[in-house]
């Protein structure tokens, strides 16, 4: 093997998930490499420090964040009643603009009184025994 796997296997090592015949096997290449050694030693320590008490939270530094916790949430409160109040004109701006556009629609697609083009004659189209026709144009050829 390597060393870059004997320092795969180094790290199982140090967390005792190996068995006893690879174990020998890795204690015997640590006798004769001096790098997977020092990584030996210093996963070794990492795992030390790693596994050792935490000190004591100290209580000052606890009541600070508390403190700038309250203070960031007044600030996010005070920005979320902007936003909802930037709300407000913006639907007004939308409904106004929605009003104004069917205004706009309703002058330039109605045609002004007295220039309605004359009424066009339909043709009938029919079907076997239905007949389509405009029943006001049926209207006004009865009447003449």
């Amino acid at each position: 093997m390597r060393c870059k796997e004997y320092r795969n296997l180094l790290d199982q090592l140090v967390d005792g998930a190996l068995d006893s015949i690879t174990t020998a096997a890795l204690e015997e290449h640590l006798e004769f490499c001096i790098k997977c050694r020092n990584y030996h030693q210093a996963s070794m320590r990492l795992h030390e420090l790693m596994n050792q008490p935490l000190p004591p939270f100290p209580q000052h530094i606890h009541y600070q964040v508390l403190e700038l916790c309250k203070e960031h949430d007044a600030k996010r409160v005070r920005l979320q009643k902007r936003a909802r109040l930037q709300l407000v004109p913006a639907t007004l701006a939308i409904m106004l603009s929605l009003f104004i556009g069917s205004l706009v629609g309703k002058t330039i697609f109605t045609p002004l009184p007295g220039t309605a083009p004359e009424s066009v004659p339909t043709e009938e189209l029919s079907f076997g025994d239905v007949t389509l026709v405009d029943y006001e144009t049926m209207l006004e050829v009865d009447h003449e």
